[in-house]
């Protein structure tokens, strides 16, 4: 289960990870520097910096990695956490209140291992811009006219343990597992009680359309309940590179509500949607696919 979730989820990636370089860029642009709107901030993107270097390249590989690792351990885990939780109860059947706690837990455990791959994606993403071939100096982006920072995740997870020692890996861990789990938890419980109730219902039979569908609820479920802790992890674990101190996640929330209200939380809720509804909808038709291949039930 592991690594067939983890590999489709990787792929997923390929496609998708300008939306999300998108969301990291526009959380961490200052709203006077933005331009009017999400969109018109995206065109200028790919005009001064071009799609390949401005949106595509930017961290693809530290997502990869984060997602292959993710995914695999929170979908490869959450039968096996339903199954002890049933156990533990006593019960037989899947219920909405254990759909959640398993996909709270699974998603809690696999968001925290994955968080120096996370850390990496989105501080390489942050910092992103055009380089000016005679300087090489950023020419574009939120540190224009500094150097960058880092070469590539080899270069960002060298000069991190030298400069922030091991535990710098972790930094922004606490907001992304709240983030993460929340997400998973969303993803899981839409997506499986999503399935169930449609089937219960005479609605629909197993099969892509089932899937496709149970996924992108899942998407919308997930992205409302991350989306809080998603701007805090980019916000706090990008700090460092603009130049900005936090004492901790939670001084990083207050700071973001002091400036913005409540709807700063939700700063980057579209592009995070547009990305996780395709890719749940991809990952749900293929997962299910190679669960079929491989000899196994429907998820």
């Amino acid at each position: 289960y592991t690594a067939d979730s983890g590999t489709v989820s990787a792929a997923i990636t390929l496609a998708t990870n300008p939306l999300d370089c998108l969301r990291v860029r526009w959380q961490v642009t200052q709203q006077a520097d933005a331009g009017p709107g999400l969109w018109s901030y995206a065109r200028r993107v790919i005009a001064q910096e071009g799609f390949l270097s401005g949106l595509y390249r930017p961290g693809l590989g530290a997502n990869m990695a984060s997602v292959f690792v993710c995914t695999g351990i929170r979908v490869g885990i959450y039968k096996s956490v339903c199954d002890a939780l049933l156990f533990a109860s006593g019960s037989s059947e899947r219920d909405g209140g254990t759909m959640a706690t398993a996909g709270l837990l699974s998603g809690a455990l696999s968001f925290f291992v994955a968080s120096p791959f996370f850390q990496a994606k989105t501080r390489l993403q942050a910092e992103s811009g055009r380089i000016d071939p005679i300087s090489g100096l950023l020419a574009t982006g939120p540190r224009a006219g500094e150097r960058p920072s880092y070469t590539g995740m080899p270069d960002f997870f060298r000069k991190l343990v030298a400069n922030e020692g091991s535990i710098g890996l972790l930094r922004g861990a606490d907001a992304l597992v709240v983030r993460g789990s929340l997400l998973s938890m969303g993803h899981l419980l839409g997506y499986d009680g999503g399935k169930q109730w449609a089937k219960s219902r005479g609605l629909m039979q197993e099969g892509p359309l089932l899937h496709a569908s149970a996924s992108v609820f899942a998407a919308f479920f997930s992205t409302t309940l991350a989306s809080p802790g998603d701007r805090v992890m980019t916000e706090y674990q990008t700090a460092p590179n603009r130049g900005v101190r936090y004492s901790s996640a939670l001084d990083c929330a207050r700071s973001i509500m002091r400036r913005e209200g409540m709807p700063g939380f939700f700063r980057g809720w579209l592009p995070m949607f547009l990305r996780m509804g395709p890719t749940f909808a991809a990952f749900g038709t293929g997962y299910e696919a190679l669960r079929l291949l491989a000899g196994y039930d429907y998820f």
